[in-house]
C-alpha cells in the first residue's frame, strides 16, 4: 500500500513541476514576444535564449524568430546555432533560415559561405519573391568583402569603455573642437517605469586614458534628441529634436547660451531622420540624408546652402552619390572636397559601410565612391564616421559582433595620416553648383560641364576687389607618390594661378626629410623632392628663376621620430614635408601660413629656420651631384640651395648673426679644401644681391663690414 502511495505522490510532484515549468516558459515567451513587437531586440534576446533553452528547441517558427532577434541584437553566435538547427531539420522548406543565415555569415566575415547560402536561396525561392534584389545585393556585398579581406587592415579599432557603450544604443560620436579629449554622443535610455525609450545627448572626458561617466546635456521637452554636428566654428551644437525620429527639426544650441531656449535652424528638413545624420560645413553647407519622395531610392543625400539669413531648399546630390539603396550619415572633410558617407548598396560588405568619394575640379565630377575597408567597415552596420582634426584618429558607430548591444561607439587609429583633414579649401563651388542644380534640374555631371563652358568656376573672384585668401600649408613627402595625390596637385595648381596673377611674387620651397641614411644623403634627397615640385610648377607656367629651392635634410624636425625607443611613423611623416613661402607684395591677396598640425604627444618646439633680420652663411662649393663631406654632418644649419633653377646647386653651412662671426667660422674650417669658400649675406631666408645689401645697410650697419671686404 505504501509503495502505491509513494508512486501517486511522485506522479503528482512531476505534474506540478511540469506545470510550473510550462507556466514559466509561457511567461518567458510572452515577455520575448512583447519586446519583439516593440522592436526592442536587445531586451528581447535574453528571454528568447531562456525560452528556447527550455522548451522552444523544437519549435521552428520560434527558433526562426529568435534567430532574427539575435541577429538584430548583434549576437551572431546564437543566431548561427539556431539557424543551423532549422536548416538541418527543414532544409529548403524553410528558406527564411537561409536568408538570415547569409546575413549571419556576412557579419562573421565568412563571405564565401555567405555567397553559397544566398545562391541556394535564389535557386529555391519563388522568382517573384520581392527579396530577390536584396539577396543579389548581399551577394555583391559578400564578393566585395572577399577582396577587402585580402587588402588587410588600414587602422586599429577599439570600442569605448563599458561606461560609455551599454546594452542600449550609442551613436553619432563627435570630438569637441575646443576641448581636447571631450566626446559628444547620443544614447538611448529607458523611460522610468515605462517600456518607452528616449534619446538624449551626452558628453564624456578623457581622464588620463579612462573615459569619465557620461554627463547628459540639458534636454528639451521632446523625448527624442540626437547630436548631428558641431557648428558655429566649434561654438554651438547642431541637434535634432522631436517626438519621434521623423517629426522633428534641426536646432542650434550655442555653448555660451545662458537660457534654455534654442534657436531654430531655419531649414525645413524634408524627410529628415534624426538617426541618419548630417554635416554642417563652415556654417554654410548642410548635407543630410532624407527619404523624401523624388529621390533615387531609400535615403538619399541632399544639400542646402545658408545665405541671406536662411537655408535654401535642399537639392539632391545626384546619381554619382545616391543609389536605389540608402546613403546616410555624411561627413565632408576639411578639404571641402572629400565626402564620406555610409551606404548599404553593393559598395558595402554587409549592412551599412563607410565609403569615400572626391570632388575632382579638374574633371568636374565626383569620383566613383570606394569602400574604405576593414576594420572600420565590417559585415554589420558601420555609420557616423568622423575623422578628428589631427587626421590620425576617427570615430565610428557599429553594431558589429562583440559589442555591448545595439549600436556602440568605436575609436579608430589610422596607420597613415588622412591628409584630407590637413588641407583647407573654400567651399564656394558648392554654392555655385547648388544654384545651377536648383535652376536646371540636371545631373551633377551635366551641371559641371555647363558651368565649365560658362566659365563660372573661377579660382580667383575679385570682381569687386575682394581679397583672395590663399593658405600655404605643408605637403607631406614620406611616400614617393606625393605628387600623384590630387589634393597636392590642386594645391600646386592654385599656387601657380596666384603666381601668374601676381608676377612680382617669388616662391621659396624648402624640403625636410626624416633621417634614414647618412646626413648628406638625407639632405640631397630632400632637395630632390623639392625639385620635383619646382619642375611641376614650371610645367604650369611659372618661370624657374621665380622659385628658390632648398633641401635641409633631417634638420628642423617638428615631431618626435620615436616614442620610448619605438619608431613613430606618424612623427616621421610630419618631419618629411615641403613648406612654401611667398615673397613680395600683391594687391587683394591674403596669405596665411599653416604649420604642421602635430599631435601634442609627438610635438616638439617648432624650429626657427631663419633668424630675424640679416645673417650670413658660408658657401662651400657648387656641385651637380651629391656632395659628401663630414662638415654636413656636423653643421646643423647646412643646406642645399638653387636660386635660378639652372645649372649646379650650392652647398652652404652655418648661420651667423655678424660678419665677424662668419669670418671666424671660415677660419676654423679647412680653407685649403674649399678654395671657393665665401660669405653670403641673407635676409629672412633670402639671399641678398649687391644692390639689396646697400639698401639694407642703413638698417643693418653690420652689412657695411661685408661691403668693405667684398667690393
Amino acid at each position: 500500500m505504501d509503495r502505491w502511495l509513494d508512486r501517486i505522490v511522485s506522479g503528482f510532484a512531476v505534474l506540478i513541476l511540469l506545470s510550473c515549468s510550462a507556466n514559466s516558459s509561457y511567461k518567458l515567451s510572452r515577455k520575448a514576444e512583447t519586446f519583439y513587437q516593440k522592436k526592442a531586440f536587445t531586451q528581447a534576446l535574453p528571454f528568447f535564449i531562456q525560452s528556447i533553452d527550455g522548451h522552444g528547441k523544437d519549435n521552428t517558427a520560434w527558433l526562426l524568430k529568435g534567430a532574427e532577434v539575435s541577429l538584430k541584437a548583434g549576437d551572431v553566435e546564437h543566431a548561427y546555432q539556431w539557424l543551423d538547427k532549422i536548416i538541418k531539420r527543414k532544409g529548403y522548406k524553410e528558406l527564411n533560415a537561409y536568408f538570415l543565415m547569409g546575413q549571419v555569415l556576412q557579419r562573421k566575415h565568412q563571405f564565401n559561405d555567405a555567397i553559397l547560402v544566398y545562391k541556394t536561396w535564389l535557386k529555391h525561392a519563388n522568382r517573384k519573391d520581392p527579396k530577390r534584389p536584396l539577396v543579389k545585393n548581399y551577394i555583391a556585398q559578400s564578393d566585395l568583402g572577399i577582396w577587402k579581406l585580402k587588402e588587410g587592415e588600414m587602422a586599429l579599432i577599439s570600442p569605448f569603455d563599458t561606461g560609455i557603450n551599454t546594452s542600449s544604443s550609442q551613436f553619432g560620436a563627435l570630438p569637441s573642437y575646443s576641448t581636447e579629449g571631450k566626446i559628444y554622443f547620443t544614447s538611448t535610455t529607458r523611460v522610468t517605469n515605462s517600456s518607452k525609450w528616449n534619446a538624449r545627448i551626452f558628453y564624456t572626458l578623457d581622464l588620463q586614458g579612462k573615459w569619465s561617466d557620461p554627463v547628459m546635456l540639458t534636454p528639451s521637452e521632446k523625448p527624442t534628441e540626437s547630436l548631428i554636428d558641431i557648428g558655429g566654428l566649434g561654438k554651438s551644437l547642431l541637434y535634432y529634436s522631436g517626438n519621434t525620429w521623423k517629426d522633428g527639426n534641426l536646432y542650434i544650441r550655442p555653448y555660451t547660451s545662458a537660457t534654455k531656449e534654442n534657436t531654430l535652424l531655419g531649414v525645413q528638413a524634408y524627410g529628415f531622420d534624426g538617426r541618419m545624420g548630417a554635416d554642417i560645413f563652415k556654417d554654410s553647407i548642410l548635407i543630410f540624408a532624407s527619404d523624401k519622395p523624388g529621390g533615387y531610392g531609400g535615403y538619399d543625400l541632399y544639400m542646402s546652402i545658408f545665405r541671406n539669413g536662411t537655408w535654401d531648399y535642399p537639392v539632391n546630390l545626384g546619381p554619382q552619390i545616391n543609389s536605389e539603396w540608402d546613403e546616410i550619415t555624411p561627413f565632408l572633410a576639411n578639404d571641402a572636397r572629400t565626402l564620406y558617407y555610409s551606404t548599404n548598396s553593393a559598395l558595402s560588405m554587409g549592412g551599412y559601410d563607410v565609403v569615400r568619394t572626391f570632388l575632382d575640379e579638374r574633371t568636374l565630377s565626383w569620383q566613383k565612391p570606394q569602400n574604405i575597408g576593414i576594420p572600420i567597415n565590417s559585415g554589420a552596420n558601420d555609420t557616423h564616421f568622423r575623422i578628428n582634426k589631427d587626421g590620425y584618429r576617427a570615430l565610428v558607430t557599429s553594431d558589429r559582433p562583440g559589442g555591448q548591444g545595439g549600436q556602440d561607439i568605436y575609436n579608430v587609429f589610422f596607420n597613415t595620416l588622412h591628409t584630407d583633414q590637413f588641407y583647407s579649401n573654400d567651399p564656394f563651388v558648392f554654392a555655385i553648383l547648388y544654384d545651377e542644380l536648383k535652376q536646371l534640374g540636371t545631373t551633377w555631371q551635366e551641371t559641371f560641364q555647363y558651368l565649365y563652358k560658362k566659365k563660372k568656376l573661377n579660382l580667383i573672384k575679385n570682381k569687386k576687389a575682394q581679397k583672395y585668401h590663399l593658405v600655404l600649408h605643408p605637403i607631406y613627402i614620406e611616400a614617393d607618390a606625393y605628387l600623384s595625390d590630387p589634393r597636392v596637385l590642386r594645391f600646386l595648381e592654385k599656387l601657380a594661378t596666384v603666381m601668374k596673377k601676381h608676377p612680382n611674387l617669388h616662391l621659396d620651397v624648402n624640403g625636410y626629410l626624416s633621417p634614414k641614411i647618412k646626413p648628406w644623403q638625407t639632405m640631397y634627397y630632400s632637395f630632390q623632392k623639392v625639385e620635383v615640385v619646382r619642375n611641376y610648377l614650371h610645367k604650369l607656367g611659372i618661370a624657374s628663376e621665380r622659385i628658390t629651392t632648398r633641401g635641409f635634410g633631417d634638420r628642423f624636425e617638428v615631431a618626435q621620430n620615436s616614442i620610448n625607443d619605438h619608431p613613430s611613423e606618424v612623427g616621421r611623416r610630419f618631419n618629411s614635408r615641403i613648406e612654401f613661402t611667398l615673397i613680395g607684395k600683391a594687391d587683394y591677396l591674403k596669405i596665411e601660413y599653416e604649420k604642421p598640425k602635430v599631435p601634442d604627444y609627438l610635438a616638439i618646439r617648432y624650429p626657427e629656420v631663419y633668424p630675424n633680420g640679416v645673417y650670413y652663411k658660408i658657401y662651400l662649393q657648387s656641385s651637380g651631384q651629391m656632395f659628401i663631406n663630414p662638415l654636413i654632418s656636423k653643421q646643423n644649419k647646412a643646406v642645399i640651395e638653387r636660386i635660378d633653377g639652372k645649372g649646379k646647386v650650392d652647398y652652404l653651412i652655418g648661420s651667423f648673426t655678424t660678419y665677424s662671426a662668419a669670418k671666424y667660422g671660415i677660419k676654423n674650417l679647412n680653407a685649403n679644401r674649399f678654395r671657393s669658400m665665401k660669405i653670403i649675406p641673407y635676409y629672412q631666408g633670402r639671399r641678398l644681391d649687391r644692390s639689396e645689401i646697400m639698401d639694407y645697410a642703413l638698417k643693418y650697419p653690420d652689412l657695411n663690414n661685408y661691403l668693405k671686404e667684398n667690393n
